[in-house]
C-alpha cells in the first residue's frame, strides 16, 4: 500500500479529494505569513512514517 492510499484510509476521506484536493488555503492564513510544515501530502506522509 502506498503512502497516498494508505493516508486516505487513515483519514477516511476520498482519494480523488486527498490526492487531488481543491488547492483552497485559507486567506487569514496566507495574509498572517502562515507556512506548512508540509504544503505536500506525500511529504506529510512521510514524515509520519519516519
Amino acid at each position: 500500500m502506498g503512502f497516498e492510499k494508505f493516508g486516505t484510509w487513515l483519514i477516511g476521506a476520498e482519494a480523488e479529494l486527498v490526492l487531488l484536493g481543491s488547492g483552497v488555503v485559507s486567506k487569514t492564513l496566507a495574509e498572517e505569513g502562515f507556512q506548512f510544515d508540509f504544503p505536500e501530502i506525500t511529504d506529510a506522509f512521510r514524515n509520519l512514517a519516519l
